[in-house]
């Protein structure tokens, strides 16, 4: 089982450096603003960037999803008092683990907000196998994050985020609606809206297979392997349909040369949903460095 993990980690790890891509400039859509930037900093001097008043303390958590367990880190900023804390739930994506949010998540942080962010069932050091999750699967075990969060004794009950990378953004989007009563926004960075139409097309991001004779089992990488009805569920969801009945604020941001998820799904996104602002982070990638992830964190803490 420890060999598993160390394995799924190392995949998790190779996928992220092949799908990250620099982010040099942003604009917003809503009001035309534009902002040019250079270099090629990474992502500890964006970090440094954002660095806000607080301290911040991180320590292992675990909650149960599915009758398993969900390994994960908490970030606490550190403050006098026992004041109420903001408390984002963050989402890793396809793959990967969460790692991927400690960005997010020290920037929030050390900007007031706690964070807690988990490995979904059967990736990272969770429990499970992914191969029998579907998305229906992952959007419950955001839910059951939430409310782990909501039973935190700092955590403020009317102050609380969504916020998901790639599929994690997608995952996320997903679950926001089931529980909008409970979450005062959502953000997405990067949302891989275009994964019914990939299913469609045959692939699962870069493995192929016939939709017309899915298999019961498709190996992507490594240990990772998708389902059937994990494709199929894919294939039936209609995210500009279903993810956009969410009534309240969106943030979106994308990179204009991502070649996962093409910059027009946002577009469509942002259109979609009743009250979605989209951040362009021009030749930004699936995955953002440098002065593009600094942009994308200054807008999210300007957004929570």
């Amino acid at each position: 089982m420890k060999r598993m993990k160390l394995v799924k980690r190392f995949f998790a790890a190779v996928l992220a450096c092949m799908m990250m891509a620099a982010g040099v400039a942003y604009a917003e859509d809503s009001s035309g603003m534009s902002e040019g930037s250079g270099g090629d900093s990474a992502g500890s001097s964006a970090a440094a960037a954002v660095a806000g008043p607080y301290e911040i303390t991180e320590t292992d958590v675990e909650c149960e999803s599915h009758g398993l367990t969900l390994r994960g880190k908490m970030v606490v900023p550190v403050t006098e008092g026992q004041e109420k804390l903001p408390v984002a739930v963050l989402t890793h994506g396809f793959m990967s683990n969460n790692a991927d949010m400690s960005d997010i998540a020290e920037a929030l942080g050390r900007n007031g907000i706690a964070s807690v962010r988990f490995d979904l069932t059967g990736s990272g050091a969770s429990d499970g196998d992914y191969a029998e999750t579907t998305f229906t699967w992952q959007k419950e075990d955001i839910l059951n994050e939430l409310a782990f969060a909501k039973s935190l004794d700092f955590a403020d009950p009317e102050n609380l985020f969504l916020c998901g990378k790639s599929q994690g953004g997608f995952d996320s989007a997903m679950a926001a609606v089931d529980c909008e009563e409970e979450i005062n926004a959502l953000i997405l960075w990067y949302p891989a809206i275009c994964i019914p139409d990939d299913f469609k097309a045959g692939r699962v991001q870069f493995t192929p297979f016939d939709p017309e004779n899915i298999p019961e089992v498709l190996p992507i990488m490594g240990p990772f392997s998708v389902s059937r009805a994990y494709i199929e569920e894919g294939m039936a969801i209609d995210p500009l349909k279903d993810f956009a009945v969410f009534q309240k604020d969106v943030l979106i941001i994308h990179g204009t040369n991502d070649f996962v998820v093409a910059y027009e799904y946002a577009q469509k996104l942002a259109e979609a949903y009743p009250h979605a602002k989209l951040i362009t982070i021009e030749g930004g990638g699936h995955g953002f460095m440098g002065d593009g992830l600094q942009t994308a964190l200054s807008v999210t803490l300007r957004f929570v």
